[in-house]
């Protein structure tokens, strides 16, 4: 989480959210006052309200990076596969339904205090997992506690992180050295989805594909 005067940047995570941070700390920090606050937790804005890390204002804006949805999935799942052994492709009948795997409870936790609680699951090992649709990550950092999209959001797409860094943080310097990290880091293998699959995966997801179409020049 990232505050400064007048806004407040939530972590959606693998949303290049280090490199984003890297930067408006580097660069923003020059002309005006930010801070960085929860690395790890991941706090949402009634986080950051009830642990009073920042003071709600009606103009307050409220700015997340954003990718698409298929990019999203696969990020998550390499990234969340090497920490809790397991591989993309054991997540990928769940991701052709539009839903993630997480072996943790941290995020289902989370959750359990907006939506309808998480069942657990049981695979061949015996290890215990959940199934998590992934607009619950999404609505979680672009919703208000009542369910809405905030008034001020501003989405940072990460197809055109330097540009919209740029626009929302008022930068003015050249910032590519801090996204090297984002560049180095889009490695993983993808799998290619076929368009019935994909068209599900979307309808499974209505909020994540309702700004994908807000913002159509996003990459993926």
């Amino acid at each position: 989480m990232i505050i400064g005067e007048n806004f407040v940047w939530l972590h959606l995570p693998k949303t290049a959210g280090d490199s984003t941070r890297l930067a408006v700390e580097r660069y923003a920090s020059e002309t005006y006052s930010v801070e960085w606050r929860d690395p790890h937790c991941h706090f949402n804005f009634d986080d950051a309200a009830r642990e009073k890390l920042i003071n709600p204002r009606e103009d307050q804006r409220v700015c997340v990076n954003f990718r698409s949805l298929v990019d999203w999935m696969h990020s998550f799942s390499a990234f969340r596969g090497i920490k809790q052994e397991y591989s993309v492709e054991d997540a990928l009948p769940f991701m052709r339904e539009g839903a993630v795997l997480d072996y943790e409870p941290y995020w289902a936790n989370r959750f359990a205090q907006r939506y309808k609680r998480l069942e657990l699951q049981i695979d061949s090992q015996g290890r215990a997992f959940y199934i998590i649709p992934c607009d619950y990550f999404l609505k979680y950092f672009i919703h208000d506690s009542q369910g809405k999209e905030f008034k001020n959001l501003n989405l940072l797409r990460v197809t055109h992180l330097e540009e919209d860094i740029h626009k929302y943080f008022s930068i003015d310097k050249d910032c590519r050295a801090a996204l090297e990290r984002k560049l180095n880091s889009s490695c993983y293998k993808k799998t290619e989805f076929t368009p019935i699959e994909v068209e599900r995966i979307y309808f499974n997801n209505p909020v994540w594909a309702s700004l994908e179409e807000r913002l159509k020049d996003l990459d993926g």
